[in-house]
């Protein structure tokens, strides 16, 4: 068995910007784009509000 736990429900995206400024620019730049905002709106429709924490055992592959 292998112990599967952590935080449900949490979106994490690690992006590489040169600048703040850079970073910001593109931010407008999403925001400012109707198909954007129309699939953060889809997610936001079927998304729970919140996050939770899991433990789980579930079967593990031996290794190796």
């Amino acid at each position: 068995m292998a112990l599967t736990v952590g935080i449900f429900n949490e979106l994490i995206i690690e992006t590489d910007y040169p600048s703040l400024a850079d970073f910001e620019k593109s931010q407008k730049v999403l925001c400012g784009d109707p198909e954007m905002v129309k699939q953060i709106m889809r997610v936001n429709e079927v998304a729970s509000p919140g996050k939770g924490w899991s433990e789980l055992l579930e079967h593990a592959e031996p290794v190796g």
